[in-house]
């Protein structure tokens, strides 16, 4: 025992002399908490950081010797603006670790480039008869993505290293988060290692989120170790269009049914090839607009769908109203040509004579023709004189002479003509002063 006590004198006149090197301008003193431990046990010390500057800083925190695993709490350090942070260091020793007095090198560097080490002191102790009774103490690292993808298996890596010689039948392995929960119970031999692979689903809709992920581990209902890693989940989202097509006599209509398929909300510009022509005759539902790419044309929607919301784009193609106008035009024309008179009749007047009062001769030309292809008979021709105008009875070769001219004094003159046919295209022309 006495011998035992000088050592941790030593330690405790080591330790008022611990060395520290500041390469900028944090500081860092370091309080003892528990230096002398069994392989099993990790070594304690509380470190005071200080950070005069003006600027936040992320600090890492570990050691270069590999006979040590250093572990920090919180496990991600931010010291604020001239301010100091405490943070407790635990040293665990590794099956390679020297037992006896050392001085353990832990080095502190900053996001700013600043960089601190120092040493703190160590005593690893060996068991002796009185320590026949082992403490569970099992080293842990857990493996896990950063960023998991909810479509897919999501791998766990779990490896533990029992430290001392207790062997433990039922190890329990708890995952915890908010996505999961798994339990798994395995057999630990003493100063033995083991690995544990697990694989962990998500529903695929899951919105993206970061959490912790949790692994637990414990015996005889007591927690041995743990560790917490911080994880993503992936926000994802992809566009599935079907096409749906009738086809009818100058007319198709064409649904477009696009859903969003993703975990989140996906606003996308929708785009359907078209033409200038085409437009002419399109409708759309919802209505949609039109953009242009280069020189080519498109309908255009701008879409906002939820996760896994669907919606339905309907173009119809209607070019019936042309048809039914053209056809309409052709009935009419025919209709037209059907029923339309087979003979024309045109009239000019040509002035012959006039005196100082205006107007006192002149002759009216009667034009007859046929029309059509058939021959067409029986036709009766009746002009009419105002009653200020008389007609000059005159016989003119080569003119019809009219059949009957009935003299009004208040209605006028009426004449009559009478021909007996005019073959297809003919044309008569009939004369009087």
């Amino acid at each position: 025992m006495g011998g035992m006590m000088g050592k941790l004198l030593v330690f405790a006149i080591l330790f008022s002399l611990v060395s520290l090197s500041c390469l900028a301008e944090l500081t860092a003193d370091a309080e003892i908490v528990e230096q002398s431990i069994y392989p099993d046990q990790s070594a304690r010390f509380t470190i005071t950081i200080n950070n005069p500057d003006k600027i936040e800083k992320i600090l890492t925190v570990y050691s270069t010797e590999a006979e040590w695993y250093a572990e920090t709490d919180p496990s991600i350090i931010r010291v604020g603006k001239e301010s100091s942070l405490d943070l407790k260091l635990k040293l665990m020793p590794n099956a390679w670790a020297q037992f006896g007095a050392q001085a353990v090198e832990v080095y502190i560097d900053s996001s700013a480039g600043d960089s601190i080490s120092m040493q703190v002191p160590v005593y690893l102790k060996r068991y002796g008869r009185e320590h026949k009774d082992f403490e569970p103490s099992v080293e842990l690292k857990v493996t896990f993505p950063a960023t998991i993808d909810p479509r897919g298996p999501i791998p766990l890596e779990i490896y533990m290293r029992n430290r001392n010689g207790l062997s433990m039948e039922s190890l329990d392995i708890y995952v915890m988060s908010r996505h999961f929960s798994d339990h798994k119970t395995v057999k630990l031999d003493s100063v033995a290692e083991r690995k544990e692979s697990l694989t962990l689903y998500l529903d695929s809709l899951t919105p993206p989120s970061t959490e912790d992920l949790t692994v637990k581990l414990m015996y005889n209902n007591k927690t041995v170790n743990e560790e917490a890693i911080e994880y993503s989940v992936l926000g994802f989202s992809n566009i599935s269009t079907r096409e749906d097509t009738i086809e009818e006599l100058f007319k198709k209509v064409v649904e477009y049914n696009v859903k969003n398929i993703g975990n989140i909300e996906n606003k996308e510009t929708y785009r359907i090839k078209t033409s200038f022509l085409r437009s002419i005759f399109t409708k759309t539902m919802p209505k949609a607009g039109m953009a242009k790419e280069g020189k080519e044309p498109y309908l255009e929607w701008q879409l906002g769908l939820a996760p896994m919301a669907e919606t339905k784009l309907v173009v119809t193609e209607n070019y019936r109203p042309v048809i039914y106008g053209v056809l309409i035009a052709l009935i009419m024309v025919m209709i037209y040509f059907l029923y339309r008179s087979p003979v024309v009749v045109k009239k000019d007047v040509i002035v012959t004579g006039s005196d100082p009062h205006g107007i006192s001769k002149m002759k009216v030309l009667i034009h007859i023709r046929n029309r059509s292809q058939d021959l067409v008979e029986h036709i009766k021709v009746t002009d009419m004189i105002p009653s200020i105008a008389d007609m000059i009875q005159e016989e003119n070769l080569g003119s019809l002479a009219p059949e009957k001219v009935v003299r009004h004094d208040k209605k006028g003159t009426i004449i009559k003509w009478e021909l007996e046919a005019l073959e297809p295209f003919e044309e008569r022309i009939i004369t009087y002063r």
